[in-house]
């Protein structure tokens, strides 16, 4: 089972201003200063693609994927998933 947990800014990319991005992966120093506006839609796309993308090899490796928001309370989360799980038994 994985739970794949994104808060919502890393799924929409909320911001309308200026905004500097920086590398969160260790050793990536790269930096981006962007209108936020100008890549709203491409970041959308690939937010869905890469979720897509760990659906498809969780699938692929018989285990179950759930899509999960921080804004969405953790047991509200558990009880969809174990009722869902009761319901195929």
């Amino acid at each position: 089972m994985l739970f794949h947990v994104l808060d919502p800014d890393e799924i929409e990319l909320p911001f309308d201003d200026l905004i500097f991005f920086e590398g969160m992966e260790p050793g990536d120093e790269r930096t981006l200063l962007a209108e936020a506006s100008d890549l709203v839609h491409a970041f959308r796309e690939e937010s869905e693609r890469f979720r897509e993308r760990w659906r498809t090899t969780c699938l692929e490796a018989r285990v179950d994927y759930r899509f999960a928001r921080t804004d969405v309370a953790p047991a509200e989360l558990l009880r969809a998933f174990l009722t869902e799980r009761m319901g195929r038994r």
